[in-house]
């Protein structure tokens, strides 16, 4: 029955596709990822459909998955055991190689893994309660969290302010000649845990001198 666990998904809305892992038992060799259409095949069902079709098979224990929609590439992490577990894969969905690429080794259990196309790279939990980031291909890698407790999934976003809001703002600033603000806030990435990781952050205040 573990073989049919389903742990991470992902869709590729340009061909209408879903991407899913069954991680397997621990340890096994009997994880896989799937690939089915979006829409059930006419008169049959979730249980009948006959479109499903295996991606990978054989591997560790896949677990998260994202698709870089640009490059056409299917990235995943794998907790399972060493060479090819505790790992990041990647494979192009269109032209699929005979063995998935590994490009960031020795995490310690790895889950979640979010994408940050324009800026190449990605950002990666590890059960260890590690984040890292990267560059898409694996290179730059590093630790910037530790021992935040078992992460699980993340979640990458950015928030583009209005221009008329920034303005607006400014306007109302009694110290707006003092300040430089970016119409474009990057949010770091957020994890999801049973202890909710925050980043933590220096803040600078300023201190007015006494007229």
């Amino acid at each position: 029955m573990q073989t049919r666990w389903c742990v991470g998904l992902t869709i590729d809305p340009k061909f209408g596709h879903i991407y899913w892992t069954q991680k397997g038992p621990d340890n096994a060799g009997l994880g896989r990822i799937f690939r089915a259409n979006v829409e059930i095949p006419a008169g049959q069902t979730a249980a009948t459909r006959s479109d499903i079709e295996i991606f990978y098979d054989g591997l560790p224990e896949p677990i998260d998955l994202e698709l870089d929609h640009k490059n056409r590439v299917l990235y995943w992490t794998d907790r399972g055991d060493p060479p090819r577990g505790n790992t990041v894969n990647r494979a192009s969905i269109d032209n699929k190689p005979a063995e998935p690429e590994i490009v960031v080794t020795h995490l310690m259990e790895g889950i979640g893994i979010a994408l940050d196309i324009p800026n190449d790279r990605m950002f990666v939990t590890d059960f260890a309660g590690s984040i890292y980031s990267a560059r898409l291909d694996g290179s730059g890698e590093r630790n910037f969290l530790y021992a935040q407790g078992n992460l699980t999934g993340i979640a990458y976003a950015e928030i583009h302010e209005r221009r008329s809001d920034m303005i607006a703002n400014q306007a109302h600033s009694p110290h707006r000649h003092h300040r430089h603000r970016r119409d474009r806030r990057e949010l770091e990435p957020r994890c999801f845990s049973p202890r909710d990781c925050r980043s933590s952050r220096r803040t600078s205040r300023r201190t007015r001198k006494p007229r």
